[in-house]
């Protein structure tokens, strides 16, 4: 459970509120979720789906509010990329109140001029980030007694318990302000700090639905500051309310990995003014879609050299020094220094195990293909021994074919031999017989004449 310190008046009216949420039937909070959030009445849009405010207790003088389902607060800003932005407001778990007008409170965002990060940042010369940046609910550590006597510790819980795109800041003191801020391509949207958070949740919605009209029309024809310049008056009358009423600022945010920090420029209520800033650093960004080439330290170098002199401009022309631009630009570069050269050492190692995996590969790569060469020796040797065995075989199966006819012949020869002495013998007791025959004839012939 999520715990937020709230001052008497605050308690009073979330009871009040949460009073009339049970007293009203379930049928009239159906028919406002299709309202509008934003109206020009004293009322107030009231969302079906509101948060859940589990308990108001007083603890010893500490009023503590109990907000359970701290994810669901993350669907403000979520929920839009489904449908559109009306939708996600009819489905944001928060309750929508009318915007303050300007002035209301006296909380304005102060320009603060060039803030210098120290975020870690990938290794890209110009990197576009998306800064909206995250309430942190903070949880009360022991009780309430402990917390405001003894000084107990307050620790902020982490993106399971914050909202994208909602900034908490606490400017001194007890009390907190909430600011609702989102970025497309670089150019930041942000709205006034309030005391309310229900406020900055609506502000919230509203920014969101700017920032999906633009990001939804960046495949047409018209350029990034013609989508900005028609989508933002569509939005807000929209939504019904003013520029004035939102306490919009603008700026143009960018981060350099040359001095690894995260630049932005000074705020603006101009959107034009805003716009030509955009557009004199986007050649900049334009260079961060690749990664850096940390060999090349002299192009790098000039690179910087030449976003250096357009930020000094840029400063320039908002009424910063350029002295004291120049110069903390300057300190922040020779802080980076150390950053440059381990970038620049690894890059060097990189190359180094990239020659030492090529080399590797190459002999990796020679050695297969000598094994390959190899096998395809074996093979053709193998090819060539069983031709040998196939010829060789051959020539034996014509021997021994050869030499069956040779034995077939012998054979028909011996049986030839045979019959002609058979033959023979059969002449030579033929002629015998006749001979004999004769020998009797003429014996006979010789006594019938004696007769």
């Amino acid at each position: 459970v999520l715990e937020e310190v709230f001052t008497q008046g605050q308690r009073l009216s979330l009871e009040a509120w949460a009073a009339q949420r049970r007293r009203r039937p379930s049928t009239e909070a159906e028919s406002e979720s299709s309202a509008r959030p934003w109206h020009g009445g004293e009322g107030s849009f009231e969302d079906p789906h509101a948060l859940a405010l589990l308990d108001v207790h007083d603890t010893s003088g500490s009023h503590h509010l109990a907000i359970c389902d701290a994810e669901s607060l993350a669907s403000v800003s979520m929920a839009s990329s489904e449908e559109d932005c009306q939708d996600s407001v009819e489905a944001a778990p928060c309750r929508s109140r009318r915007l303050p007008g300007h002035g209301t409170e006296g909380h304005t965002l102060e320009d603060t001029g060039t803030a210098l990060q120290s975020d870690g940042v990938p290794p890209l010369e110009v990197a576009d980030i998306m800064p909206e940046q995250h309430l942190e609910v903070p949880v009360i550590v022991g009780s309430a007694d402990a917390g405001s006597s003894s000084g107990g510790k307050r620790r902020f819980a982490q993106r399971g318990g914050s909202v994208r795109g909602i900034a908490r800041n606490a400017h001194g003191g007890n009390r907190v302000y909430y600011r609702a801020n989102v970025c497309v391509e670089t150019l930041c949207i942000i709205a006034r700090d309030v005391t309310d958070l229900s406020w900055a949740l609506d502000s919230l919605v509203v920014l969101t639905d700017m920032k999906h009209r633009i990001m939804s029309e960046a495949s047409g024809s018209q350029s990034f500051g013609e989508r900005v310049r028609s989508t933002v008056p569509e939005v807000l009358a929209e939504h019904g309310v003013t520029a004035e009423e939102l306490g919009l600022n603008w700026h143009v945010m960018i981060t350099i990995s040359w001095i690894q920090t995260t630049l932005h420029t000074p705020h603006e209520r101009c959107l034009e003014s805003v716009l030509r800033t955009w557009a004199r650093l986007a050649p900049f960004k334009a260079q961060a879609k690749t990664r850096m080439a940390w060999g090349n330290l002299r192009e790098l170098e000039e690179r910087w050299q030449a976003f250096r002199e357009e930020y000094i401009e840029i400063l320039a022309l908002h009424g910063q020094s350029r002295t004291h631009a120049a110069a903390r630009l300057d300190a922040t570069e020779e802080a980076a220094q150390p950053h440059r050269e381990r970038q620049h050492a690894r890059h060097l190692r990189r190359l180094a195990a990239a020659a030492s995996a090529s080399a590797r590969a190459e002999r990796i790569a020679e050695l297969r293909a000598w094994r390959a060469e190899r096998r395809r020796r074996a093979a053709a040797a193998q090819w060539r021994h069983e031709r040998r065995e196939r010829i060789a075989m051959a020539r034996e199966d014509e021997r021994m074919l050869e030499k069956r006819r040779e034995d077939w012949g012998r054979r028909a020869m011996a049986r030839e031999d045979r019959r002609s002495r058979a033959w023979c013998r059969a002449e030579a007791w033929e002629f015998r017989a006749v001979r004999r025959i004769r020998c009797l004839l003429a014996r006979l012939q010789r006594l019938g004449a004696r007769r």
